[in-house]
């Protein structure tokens, strides 16, 4: 048996293996059959390397799980303990980026009700349309539009410049500049 069946089995009989240190240790309501005891000892070191492999995705998790709290201005203890966030949730979600769960747990009903102070995060009817109406072209400043179609298409011909590490040639620095610079929507 292999050391990721072993866990399964030993999780299907109501035994939770633990990692305490470098020590494999068990835990159960019930005395565990012997014959997974005598394999889970048979297998002890493949064990202890799967557990310890599952510890390091752990410390993601809870990386991951402070900067999620962090975007919501709450605690991690606070979205565990709501349940907001649970443990299937760090194992399966750590490696989507926090900025696109945060919108999900605003929109949570429970949410709402527990942090009135703290908008949903799109109100009903004209709070959606205001936030896409700001994102169109049509909305922006025509010369912010002539700004960025000189930048974008300077970027497709050059060779020399490559936006995602921020190399420009001379005339891709002053062009992204001026991008930068110039006010996508009207001044009032």
């Amino acid at each position: 048996m292999s050391a990721a069946e072993l866990l399964s089995r030993a999780s299907a009989e109501g035994v939770e293996l633990l990692l305490q240190g470098d020590r494999l240790t068990w835990a159960a309501d019930h005395q565990p059959p012997d014959d997974l005891l005598t394999n889970i000892k048979a297998h002890r070191l493949e064990i202890i390397a799967a557990l310890g492999a599952a510890n390091d995705s752990t410390a993601e998790a809870q990386a991951w799980l402070a900067r999620v709290a962090c975007l919501l201005e709450c605690s991690p203890v606070y979205l565990l303990e709501h349940g907001f966030i649970d443990r299937h949730d760090l194992a399966e979600q750590r490696r989507i980026y926090p900025h696109f769960v945060v919108p999900l747990i605003r929109s949570n009903p429970a949410w709402v009700q527990e942090r009135p102070g703290i908008p949903a995060p799109f109100a009903p009817g004209q709070e959606y349309i205001r936030a896409r109406s700001t994102l169109t072209v049509t909305t922006t400043v025509p010369e912010w539009c002539r700004v960025r179609d000189r930048y974008i298409n300077h970027l497709m011909l050059c060779h020399a410049c490559h936006a995602p590490i921020s190399r420009y040639c001379v005339t891709g620095a002053k062009l992204r500049q001026r991008y930068n610079q110039t006010p996508m929507e009207p001044r009032p």
